[in-house]
């Protein structure tokens, strides 16, 4: 079976894809999160079944988990976290993503970033993966969406 996945390259396995918001990330490489130890054991997790799973990341997020972790005055996680980005699959935000996108916004009650990511989730027939709850319940509204509590459960 091949996956049909909008902008995945032809003729690739099918794999389960998650695209990942800045909340797990942000939550990763700051220890005194509330959620740093599951963040971790979901990486983990996908890391163990990476020949199954494809990670989808919009830049958007990357931008956001590097402004958070920046305010916080954590640039060496601002450069981890880039750096463990480059295995996963980076979607910009160009003009064909923004058309694609934009009809998503309207079904949703998001900002513009979590409406970005929502949909980039849509458009990669992926499980949105997020600790925001808002975020969570409205993306639900056009894609599959789970905390990485509720993907470590079910694994």
């Amino acid at each position: 079976m091949t996956t049909n996945t909008p902008g995945a390259p032809e003729g690739l396995p099918h794999r389960k894809n998650f695209v990942v918001d800045a909340s797990v990330f942000v939550s990763v490489f700051a220890e005194a999160d509330t959620h740093h130890s599951a963040s971790r054991a979901f990486f983990h997790l996908l890391e163990e079944q990476s020949k199954n799973v494809a990670v989808i990341v919009s830049a958007i997020t990357l931008l956001e988990t590097a402004n958070v972790l920046s305010r916080y005055g954590r640039l060496a996680a601002v450069d981890q976290a880039l750096a463990h980005a480059r295995s996963f699959l980076l979607i910009a935000a160009d003009q064909s993503f923004i058309e694609q996108a934009v009809p998503y916004f309207g079904l949703m009650r998001l900002k513009t970033a979590d409406a970005v990511i929502a949909a980039c989730a849509a458009l990669h027939d992926a499980t949105l993966i997020t600790w925001d709850m808002q975020l969570l319940r409205e993306a639900r509204k056009i894609t599959r969406a789970e905390t990485p509590k509720a993907v470590l459960i079910e694994s």
